[in-house]
């Protein structure tokens, strides 16, 4: 039996594989033939959730963000595939979503372990498996109205939704909001940093 993933915490920190912007048009048309059928919002900004991890000491910012620019400096391209669409009770949002369940190939396996162990280089304990029990996902619509009694019917199965532009640490804050801590390339080696602002 599979261990439950616990929920973010304020404090978390997500990493997640962004698209590059010129992709954004064609995940928003896929978004809106899924809107058509289901009702809900579209999700923004598009994304998959490739590790996470609490950060204790704001001070190690750098060098994990260091550690994980080296990593996707040696990676090949990272496409993302869907291999279903599911709706799903959020734990964290408390609304119904849909989203896009992904197809696992090895360089997606290969990108989730060398994150984990950037991480654990730098100190850090992920949060997520990085074989069994990964099962990253992309959320295509929020807010779903559960109540119209929807089944998913196999829409998108195989689709290429985007090829991985970029890591972003967007550390979660209380009232489940969310602040971008930093942004590194996945088709380059530039790394941008910026400090968080506390309110």
């Amino acid at each position: 039996m599979e261990t439950p993933l616990p929920i973010a915490r304020p404090g978390d920190v997500c990493i997640l594989v962004e698209p590059l912007p010129a992709q954004v048009p064609q995940l928003r048309r896929l978004q809106q033939q899924l809107q058509v059928r289901y009702g809900g919002q579209p999700q923004e900004p598009i994304h998959f959730t490739c590790q996470r991890f609490a950060l204790p000491d704001a001070s190690a910012l750098p060098m994990i963000a260091c550690r994980l620019q080296e990593v996707v400096a040696t990676m090949p391209s990272i496409t993302v595939r869907a291999d279903h669409v599911e709706l799903v009770e959020h734990p964290f949002w408390e609304f119904c979503v849909l989203r896009w369940e992904l197809q696992l190939d090895r360089q997606m396996y290969r990108l989730a372990r060398e994150v984990a162990t950037a991480l654990e280089r730098s100190g850090m304990t992920p949060h997520y498996p990085t074989r069994d029990g990964w099962l990253p996902h992309v959320t295509a619509l929020g807010h779903i109205p559960v109540s119209h009694g929807f089944s998913v019917n196999g829409e998108h199965r195989g689709q290429l939704l985007y090829r991985g532009g970029r890591l972003v640490l967007s550390q979660v804050q209380e009232g489940k909001r969310f602040e971008i801590l930093a942004k590194i390339d996945m088709e380059g080696t530039q790394s941008h940093l910026r400090t968080a602002t506390r309110s």
